[in-house]
């Protein structure tokens, strides 16, 4: 039986280019994990070269991260693109290059990368402008007694979603940590959508402070999906339009 990365696994030239640059265009941030120290720095993709088989990183902001980076030591790269998650492995910078006013890095592409899609499921992105607030509340059976975290909407669909932390979070949020009150007050009429939920993928800045995370939700309560679909078709019709546009 083929394991997750292998059944989610991009392979070929253009696959690979065609997810890199729409992380490119869509303006993600990334997570640069280095494999000796396990340092996390955050950085984005300023440009895709599908030609020259390579692409361009944003200089890390970090002393620490840039002596690595240009050490020319392994990384991978971590984001999610409108939810799913992007894995790319076995990263190495092989120069540097001023581009558009940015020091930015050269790293040749991969041979294949991880894109955990789930083809069945439909996933909105939630426009900025629409500032849908959401609150993440630890269980009432916890030790600690935490305050709610709180951030922003960053896209949706049935069984999950994307929260942004503008601000840092009163408290580090860890991949596997479960969540008992997490409300979305999503606009009217559909109100506050209400369930549990785990933190999935947990993306960090350069000071390994919680950027944004990626939940699956565990329980959706009382009358909050059918609202939960309705929300999710306004932002599909959202985002049609704006194709349009």
């Amino acid at each position: 039986m083929a394991s997750d990365d292998e059944r989610y696994q991009v392979q070929g030239r253009n696959g690979v280019q065609r997810l890199l640059t729409s992380l490119q265009q869509a303006r993600v941030p990334v997570s640069l994990r280095f494999d000796d120290t396990q340092d996390s720095h955050l950085s984005m993709l300023v440009a895709v070269d599908g030609k020259g088989g390579r692409f361009y990183l944003d200089e890390v902001a970090l002393p620490r991260g840039r002596r690595q980076a240009e050490a020319g030591a392994v990384f991978s790269i971590h984001a999610e693109l409108e939810g799913v998650p992007i894995e790319v492995t076995g990263c190495r910078i092989t120069g540097q290059a001023p581009l558009d006013g940015v020091d930015a890095y050269i790293v040749p592409f991969p041979s294949s990368l991880v894109y955990r899609q789930r083809r069945d499921e439909f996933r909105a992105r939630v426009p900025r402008a629409m500032n849908v607030p959401v609150s993440l509340g630890l269980p009432a059976r916890a030790p600690e007694q935490v305050p709610p975290l709180t951030g922003i909407l960053g896209d949706l669909s049935a069984s999950g979603c994307r929260v942004e932390f503008p601000r840092k979070p009163a408290t580090p949020v860890e991949s596997g940590q479960c969540f008992g009150e997490v409300v979305i007050d999503a606009p009217e009429p559909y109100g506050r959508l209400e369930m549990s939920a785990e933190a999935c993928h947990v993306l960090q800045d350069e000071e390994g402070r919680t950027a944004a995370c990626g939940f699956r939700f565990l329980e959706v309560r009382g009358g909050t999906s059918q609202r939960l679909q309705k929300f999710l078709l306004h932002l599909q019709r959202e985002a049609l339009r704006l194709q349009r546009d």
